[in-house]
């Protein structure tokens, strides 16, 4: 029983770890992505139309979207985590007592 416990943190554990250094290293991606098209943007700056605006407003939208629900994802699988590891150590303590 214990032993699937333990077996079942480490998975937890791992998927915890591998999302979040892939969400970092997306973050990270799409931050450098964004400098780059906005000094790109910077350079050329001609007449936007209007529909160009709105196209433009609605990517930088969808990016803080997307970083707000990649930052979600992450508090969720961090908190599932720490829910897990304080269970583990009230029924240690418990069963020590």
């Amino acid at each position: 029983m214990e032993n699937e416990e333990k077996l079942e943190e480490e998975v937890l554990e791992e998927t915890a770890e591998e999302s979040a250094e892939q969400t970092s290293e997306e973050t990270a991606d799409a931050e450098a992505k964004t400098a780059q098209e906005d000094a790109a943007a910077e350079e050329k700056e001609p007449e936007l139309t209007e529909e160009e605006k709105l196209k433009k407003e609605l990517e930088e939208s969808k990016d803080k979207y997307l970083r707000l629900m990649a930052e979600y994802d992450n508090f969720r699988k961090r908190s599932a985590k720490e829910s897990l590891d304080l269970s583990a150590t009230l029924k240690g303590n418990t069963i020590g007592e």
